[in-house]
């Protein structure tokens, strides 16, 4: 890198991921005539050194772009939310991610045991409630910190259990008894007992005539 006045560099490509440091220092040369350029150069000590590191991500025609989100989509409806799977684009040259799922868009409401800083690029969270609206973000924290990317989503509403089938109640029967009937009076079995023993007599009285010679 070379300067020719102050604060006017000549640009040069760096690497994410990467801190660099940087330092300056004065160099001219004499003049021996008034057009003729000769000598050593003069050359003043270093500066002290500075450091910038540059910031996580791949090579962009724009502002700094953060980390890209795939799951779950932003904007999900009927998330599981007994087993929720978050996953996110790697970053060149990171090496650590930290993912955040909180019930509030300010993130400050975390919860599935997050914050938490992972090597890889997915995470999976259980336990959350449902029909609610989920915020989750996720930024690299090394080597360098890159901007933080925020997702939203809603899980699904409780199933509706089914209420048991009725089962319809027997059929009653009512059982109609006759009428008891009122015990017969002793009179009346006195008359059929005399009606009885004559009849008896007379059939003895006619056997008895029919035998007369």
């Amino acid at each position: 890198m070379s300067a020719t006045g102050p604060f006017t560099l000549t640009n040069f490509f760096v690497r994410p991921n990467v801190e660099y440091m940087w330092r300056v220092r004065a160099a001219s040369t004499t003049n021996v005539a008034s057009t003729v350029l000769a000598g050593p150069f003069v050359i003043g000590p270093w500066s002290d050194g500075r450091t910038v590191k540059v910031q996580a991500g791949g090579v962009v025609n724009q502002p700094q772009a953060g980390i890209i989100l795939q799951g779950p989509a932003p904007g999900a409806q009927n998330v599981n939310p007994t087993l929720v799977g978050f996953s996110w684009a790697p970053i060149q040259g990171a090496t650590e991610y930290q993912i955040i799922v909180a019930s509030d868009a300010a993130l400050t409401k975390p919860v599935g045991g997050t914050p938490a800083k992972v090597t890889s690029t997915s995470y999976q969270v259980t336990g959350l409630t449902a029909n609610t609206t989920y915020f989750w973000a996720v930024k690299a924290t090394l080597p360098t910190e890159s901007q933080q990317s925020v997702g939203t989503f809603t899980t699904a509403a409780p199933p509706t259990t089914a209420a048991p089938p009725t089962t319809a109640a027997p059929p009653t029967f009512t059982v109609v008894l006759p009428p008891t009937q009122a015990e017969t009076p002793a009179y009346i079995w006195a008359v059929i007992a005399i009606g009885a023993i004559l009849v008896i007599a007379v059939i003895i009285l006619i056997v008895r005539t029919r035998r007369v010679p």
